[in-house]
């Protein structure tokens, strides 16, 4: 029969549901079957609900700053017997127990997935924890300590009026123990949503969680093994237990890393892996969770083991990635979560006593975990209070890892189906609490509003001039050669260059941002782009300084990086590479490049400049290699900075031949006035320029019309056309031409430049640092993110 024969509930921990297994699909309605008593339809049509009230009811959860966690809860609360579900009509048509065994079923498969991902991502190389130092630990260990300690102490007085299904059995200490221990899943995957995985904070909680994760597991593997061994009799069964856990433990990281390594080598160098051996990684994580569950270990425990010892990065996390996440983290996680909501019945929480309690022991757990946090922080790092506790705030939040490991208590019969509404809301609750908070208290863009402007400009002209080179391919690499070669640094005039490579994170689950150290064998793009300017600056020794470094981080925050590094080192100027790559009559658009660089203008402690062009041309006629350079100056902070750039150029390299073409409006109606500070800096800074440059000229022009004629006329005279972004300052020189913008990063002028001439002449956009300079300088980011970052037209 379709509908179940009997659905027998003698306890709250067992249902009983019987159906006709032959009715799977249905003929059709104009035959007389209703299509949701067969399996097929009933699921599709779950999937679809689940789906689309999930993703509906996050769109208006996520203006409040929550998590996908917290949606995928709610509507499962929403739709199950708390709710709606209190219909039982409705709610034997919609999710009848059959249809939700299904989705039960399908979803831990996609936790199986998942888990195995999230390990293979994780990187546990030497490296990475140099790079946190000893705050990490000290964070992870006082911050897992102290709640454990004061909730177990605060139990242990109070064991008198502990309910007895709490005081019988180890199920309440289990769930100090995972409040009080951090999930590194889940601090990364809410830090990515909150954008701030790539912040100095992100960074330091994720690996403080990752610590405090690895921790948990060592704990519950030597408990349970304990547990197993207790249960024997014969001390040959307990040398088996041990040595069987052993062996199998062995047999995944050992066994299952050398065949990972295997398979990696077969792919070809940059490409992903093959079907064969794609498939064959993923046998071996349902193995892995065959395994674990045979010797008394939960599912997840194998494919999590195995993915640690697999190796992230290309080609093994990033085909995993590529291939699994969409499935796993866009359906099936989100379908599980959905029915620990569903479950979850929140009228129990009126009905016992030890619901309450459970609820205490969250609360504990949760000060506790903040007080620890906030100690180390503040005695280990000399941290701000404001970001102690957003530090805290983060190890905080609760996740899927928590709700499935509680799931696993009540199926397990640890803990009873009773329970399972106090530990959902607790965590639902606590999460839903905490990320506005952290967005509230943490901005990471505050450190970098400095009262001081690192411009050029305001440079001493015998200062070392400290620049910040941003690369992200390994054709950005000649644009800035080029161009560094025309500014040639000297020993009076000295450059300090920090070449940055940014990459996307992708089979990584943490960021990364380090020193690089190139090889002598150039085998990836890194060394290939650090060689080369290793190269490229040997013969210059004591007038150039060098260093390098690497980050791998999500585009979204991938600004961070650049804006961290120029803080650090004083930079006085951000070189960008421009989004689009020239290539004869084609040309190539990344966005994830326009996004980090409209970011950086906004963002940025420094001035920066985005320069337009593959290369710059060589043009005839000039015998000694003398480069033609020419300013484009309106007025204005950012033109004084290219002009500034300009003339620093033109004293250390005699060989370029420089050209200022100043604009003036017919009728410049700041003449008019006596004291006009902003005219009075723009002529100052024009006759500082003027003893340098090869020429000068004054263009008086009506109209946007007249200037976009005389842009178009001069340009091509010239190999390096230099002028400033002047973003939000359109006069009568300008007026109508923004109207045919495509890029305002590049400002009016700059993306006229940029839409004619960017096959022909290399053009630099520049803007001047202001100190106070407001986020949405940039016209605002595109809504890509960088998913799709490739196109051709």
């Amino acid at each position: 029969m379709a509908t179940p024969l009997s659905l027998n509930q003698t306890s709250p921990e067992h249902r009983m549901v019987c159906y006709d297994t032959g009715r799977v699909d249905s003929e059709g309605v104009f035959l007389g079957d209703k299509p949701l008593l067969y399996s097929v339809p009933l699921f599709l049509f779950e999937l679809i609900v689940v789906f689309s009230s999930t993703n509906l009811l996050h769109s208006l959860l996520r203006r409040l700053h929550q998590c996908r966690f917290v949606s995928h809860i709610l509507t499962g609360i929403l739709l199950g017997p708390s709710v709606i579900g209190q219909r039982q009509d409705l709610q034997q048509t919609l999710f009848p127990e059959r249809g939700l065994l299904i989705l039960e079923i399908i979803s831990l498969f996609g936790i199986i997935l998942y888990l195995f991902n999230i390990g293979v991502k994780t990187e546990l190389n030497l490296e990475w924890w140099e790079m946190q130092g000893r705050n990490a630990v000290a964070i992870s260990v006082a911050g897992s300590l102290l709640p454990v300690l004061l909730s177990s102490a605060v139990i242990f007085g109070l064991r008198s009026v502990v309910p007895p299904d709490l005081r019988t059995n180890s199920f309440i200490y289990f769930v100090i123990l995972r409040h009080s221990f951090s999930s590194f899943p889940v601090v990364v995957d809410a830090l990515d949503e909150l954008h701030l995985l790539n912040s100095a904070l992100g960074r330091l909680s994720v690996a403080a969680a990752l610590l405090e994760d690895i921790g948990y597991l060592v704990i519950l593997v030597v408990t349970k093994t304990a547990f197993m061994v207790s249960e024997m009799t014969s001390v040959k069964a307990r040398i088996g237990i041990i040595a069987m856990v052993a062996a199998v433990f062995l047999l995944l990281v050992l066994g299952g890393g050398k065949a990972a390594r295997w398979a990696a080598k077969r792919a070809p160098r940059g490409q992903m892996l093959s079907e064969g051996c794609f498939l064959g990684l993923l046998l071996m994580a349902l193995m892995a969770s065959i395994m674990t569950t045979f010797i008394g270990f939960n599912m997840t425990m194998g494919p999590i083991l195995l993915g640690l010892a697999v190796p992230g990065g290309m080609p093994v996390g990033v085909t995993l990635t590529e291939r699994l996440q969409p499935l796993c983290a866009g359906l099936l996680l989100p379908l599980y979560l959905f029915i620990v909501g569903y479950r979850t019945d929140l009228t129990a929480l009126y009905r016992l006593w030890s619901c309450w309690v459970i609820l205490l022991v969250v609360v504990l757990c949760y000060a506790g975990k903040l007080a620890g946090v906030v100690a180390a922080s503040r005695h280990f790092n000399k941290m701000p209070m404001s970001d102690a506790i957003s530090l805290g705030l983060m190890l905080n939040v609760k996740g899927f890892v928590q709700a499935f490991n509680f799931f696993v208590f009540v199926h397990n019969k640890l803990a009873s189906p009773e329970h399972l509404p106090a530990l959902t809301l607790s965590m639902v609750a606590s999460t839903a609490a905490t990320t506005p908070l952290i967005k509230t208290l943490y901005d990471p863009m505050l450190r970098y509003v400095v009262l001081k402007r690192q411009t050029v400009e305001h440079l001493p002209p015998v200062a070392e001039l400290r620049l910040v080179a941003c690369v992200h391919r390994e054709d950005h690499v000649n644009p800035v050669l080029d161009f560094l070669g025309v500014v040639r640094p000297t020993i009076e005039s000295p450059l300090s260059l920090v070449v940055l490579h940014l990459n996307q994170i992708a089979g990584r689950s943490a960021p990364v941002f380090r020193p690089h150290h190139p090889t002598a064998e150039a085998t990836i793009a890194s060394d290939r782009i650090t060689n080369a300017f290793h190269r490229h600056f040997e013969s210059e020794q004591g007038s150039v300084a060098l260093s390098t470094f690497v980050a791998i981080s999500p585009i979204g925050s991938m600004h961070n990086d650049v804006c961290m590094l120029a803080l650090d080192h004083k930079a006085c100027l951000a070189l960008l590479p421009f989004h689009k790559h020239f290539n004869g009559a084609r040309h190539t658009v990344d966005h994830a490049v326009q996004t980090v660089n409209r970011n950086v203008l906004d963002f940025a402690p420094c001035s920066a400049a985005i320069l337009v062009g593959n290369t710059l041309p060589t043009r005839a006629g000039f015998d000694d290699g003398g480069r033609r350079v020419a300013v484009y100056f309106l007025g204005g902070p950012d033109d004084r900075e290219a002009l500034a750039l300009a003339f620093r150029m033109a004293k250390s390299n005699i060989s370029i031949r420089l050209t200022v073409v100043r604009f003036l409006p017919l009728q410049d109606k700041r003449l008019m006035v006596e004291h006009d500070e902003e005219r009075m800096q723009d002529d100052s800074a024009v006759a500082q320029v003027r003893e340098v440059c090869a020429g000068y000229e004054e263009k008086v022009l009506k109209n946007g019309e007249e200037t976009a004629a005389l842009v178009h006329r001069m340009s091509q005279e010239f190999e390096l056309v230099m002028v400033g972004r002047r973003n939000g300052m359109e006069t009568e020189l300008t007026s109508g031409l923004s109207q045919w913008s495509e890029c305002p990063e590049l400002g009016i002028i700059g993306d006229m430049l940029a839409m004619e001439f960017a096959d022909k002449i290399a053009i630099l956009v520049v803007q001047q640092h202001q100190s106070f300079r407001g986020r949405g300088s940039g016209g605002g980011a595109p809504e890509n993110d960088g998913g799709e970052a490739n196109s051709e037209s």
